[in-house]
C-alpha cells in the first residue's frame, strides 16, 4: 500500500483546526478534485450555518487566504493532498486514502454537526 507513514498524533494535530477538519471531511466524500474556490464556498457556508450573521466578503477572503497560506500547504506537507497553488486544484493522495478511516474517525468524533454528504460527481 503506497503513501507516507503518518502517526495518530499527526492526524490529531492536523485535525486540530476546524477548517482542516472540514477540508478533510469534504475530500473524504469526493470522487473528483476540488478547487480552493469550491472549498472556500463550503467553509463559508458552514460558518454561516453556525453563526447568527451572514458571512461578509472579508470572511470569504479570510477563509480563502487561510486555505491558500496555512491549511492546504500543511495538508500537502504531510502528503494528504496534492495541491497546485497556481490553478487552485487539490485532490486526496494515496496517503490520504491509506489513513482515511483514522482521519474520518477523528472528524466524526469532533465534528458531529458537520455532515458532508457524498458528492455525486
Amino acid at each position: 500500500m503506497g503513501g507516507t507513514r503518518i502517526t495518530v498524533d499527526t492526524i490529531f494535530e492536523l485535525c486540530r483546526s476546524r477548517h482542516r477538519r472540514l477540508v478533510l471531511a469534504k475530500l473524504s466524500n469526493r470522487s473528483r478534485p476540488m478547487t480552493v474556490d469550491e472549498l472556500t464556498a463550503v467553509l463559508v457556508e458552514h460558518e454561516r450555518t453556525q453563526s447568527t450573521h451572514p458571512p461578509s466578503m472579508t470572511e470569504s477572503d479570510y477563509v480563502s487566504l487561510s486555505l491558500h497560506h496555512v491549511h492546504l500547504p500543511k495538508l500537502a506537507a504531510h502528503d494528504l493532498i496534492e495541491y497546485e497553488c497556481t490553478d487552485g486544484h487539490l485532490e486526496p493522495t494515496a496517503t490520504f486514502e491509506q489513513h482515511k478511516s483514522k482521519i474520518t474517525a477523528v472528524i466524526d468524533a469532533t465534528e458531529s454537526t458537520f455532515d458532508a454528504p457524498p458528492d455525486s460527481s
